[in-house]
């Protein structure tokens, strides 16, 4: 990682650090065990946003804009705005979600073609940034919302492609190979729900 695009100063993966406090390993018993074991799983999770290495590859408006085929980063990479989780880069992006082969029933199919190579054929179920541009490059493309009080927007993702934050996780586990296990699953959800 480079860093900051405009002043060059280094990346610091680490957008939040809420929960440095509940780090501890919860130990003990009694009615307190709850508690201290929900507030470990959040712990661990902010870890594991700030630092888990994903391979980033095929997103419009950061693989190609950067020339970066396969870019190395953490979850903080999108989203790294300091205890908010706002989208660290200036650009919307295609994460992949208008695909047509994400196509659900209830959602639109549009087949847009190039006015200068009418050879360059795209099936998405959302235009995206491109109905506002105009410009074929931002067909899919999307400002992400702010992660801070993501627990009380559901459905996920612009179009509702996620019900739950279960299923936003889901959809980013597969898209981007994460390997969640269960448990890390589990506390990825725990985590998003306290921002």
């Amino acid at each position: 990682m480079s860093g900051d695009y405009k002043t060059g100063a280094a990346f610091n993966p680490t957008a939040f650090n809420l929960y440095e406090s509940w780090r501890a390993k919860a130990d003990g018993g009694g009615d307190d065990q709850g508690r201290k074991a929900a507030r470990a799983a959040v712990a661990r999770c902010e870890i594991l946003f700030n630092s888990r290495p994903i391979q980033i590859t095929d997103v419009k408006g950061l693989n190609d804009d950067s020339g970066i085929e396969t870019l190395p980063g953490p979850c903080t990479t999108c989203h790294g705005t300091p205890t908010s989780g706002n989208h660290s880069i200036p650009a919307p992006l295609d994460i992949g979600l208008t695909d047509a082969k994400r196509r659900t029933s209830d959602m639109p199919l549009y087949t847009l073609r190039n006015k200068q190579n009418p050879e360059l054929v795209v099936q998405t179920t959302d235009p995206g940034r491109a109905l506002i541009t105009g410009k074929w490059r931002d067909i899919g493309r999307f400002k992400g919302p702010i992660l801070r009080g993501l627990a009380a927007r559901a459905p996920y993702f612009h179009n509702g492609f996620a019900k739950d934050l279960d299923a936003a996780v889901d959809f980013y586990n597969e898209r981007f190979g994460l390997g969640l296990t269960d448990a890390e699953h589990d506390d990825l959800v725990a985590f998003l729900l306290t921002l």
